[in-house]
């Protein structure tokens, strides 16, 4: 009878599960049960051999969340290039070990002559590589939704500070700024961190500023350039560094009377628009056009 632990584990050969490391590594994570107390490891060979696996690697403990356990490997891909199964190994029965690859979890390992089954990484492009700054390792963060932060002294924009809203909570302000954030440096160092999450900050009309209008400017209810300057000088003089959020491929309503997209659109050029138009149908299968001709045009002349 398979164990019910196997109906966890989950892996696929693409991010956040698969990706290039500097220095010609491939990275690997492995989700299993976070109560299965099974021990993973991971072979690999060069995915065009049929002779077997050539290296073998125990995989590390990685991050626990409340219901799932993940572990992961650095591996070194032959020739760039490399198939790969994870084994996990049952105290309890160390003859008997689980395989898990492309098919599922399985009593035995695929046949080693022929490719189904096993995870695969086609080819290692150096443009992929992911490098993490050293500073991130020991960075302690502090995420800031600036409209319900703390208002500025004097606040940015009064008009806006209001009640606890009602039902629609998206289209309430309660005017939170950058000035308010500056004011708050002392206390936020104070608690141990050393970096500042900021979501959204630029021009937009929601009080979430995901659907961004201009990136190119600070909302004028949090601020402007020079608050924001100040910000990033009054930060550093902490030892705190600044992460700014932001969802590139959302904007407000694409209507020109309405506003974003066509402004922001504006300032980029034809195959720029083509480029981004392209990556939204592919990657989220919308055949709508990201902004039409007329819009663009309406747009520039406008600037």
């Amino acid at each position: 009878m398979p164990d019910l632990h196997d109906l966890a584990v989950w892996h696929m050969p693409r991010p956040p599960y698969a990706y290039p490391l500097a220095q010609e590594r491939i990275g690997v994570r492995l989700r299993l049960a976070r109560d299965d107390r099974r021990l993973p490891s991971v072979q690999w060979s060069d995915r065009m051999g049929w002779h077997g696996f050539d290296e073998r690697a125990a995989m590390r403990w990685y991050a626990d969340d409340a219901t799932y356990r993940y572990w992961e490997a650095d591996l070194t891909p032959v020739e760039g290039r490399l198939r790969y199964l994870f084994r996990l190994d049952d105290p309890r029965a160390p003859d008997a070990p689980t395989w898990f690859g492309e098919q599922g979890a399985a009593p035995h390992p695929p046949r080693a002559e022929w490719p189904d089954g096993y995870f695969h990484w086609p080819y290692l492009h150096r443009e992929r590589f992911v490098t993490t700054p050293a500073w991130l390792r020991d960075a302690i963060a502090y995420e800031i939704f600036p409209d319900r932060f703390a208002h500025g002294r004097p606040p940015v924009a009064p008009e806006l500070i209001g009640q606890w809203p009602g039902a629609d909570a998206r289209s309430a302000f309660w005017g939170g700024d950058l000035v308010g954030v500056i004011d708050s440096l002392d206390y936020i160092a104070g608690l141990g961190a050393n970096l500042l999450w900021l979501t959204p900050i630029f021009q937009s009309p929601s009080n979430h500023k995901y659907n961004t209008d201009d990136y190119d400017q600070i909302d004028p209810h949090f601020g402007d350039a020079e608050v924001f300057q100040r910000l990033i000088a009054e930060s550093r003089q902490r030892g705190m560094r600044i992460i700014l959020d932001g969802a590139e491929t959302v904007t407000t309503p694409r209507a020109p009377n309405k506003g974003s997209m066509p402004a922001y659109a504006a300032k980029m050029t034809d195959q720029e628009i083509a480029d981004v138009t392209n990556y939204i149908r592919n990657a989220w299968g919308n055949a709508a056009p990201l902004v039409t001709a007329d819009q663009v045009a309406k747009a520039r002349r406008a600037k």
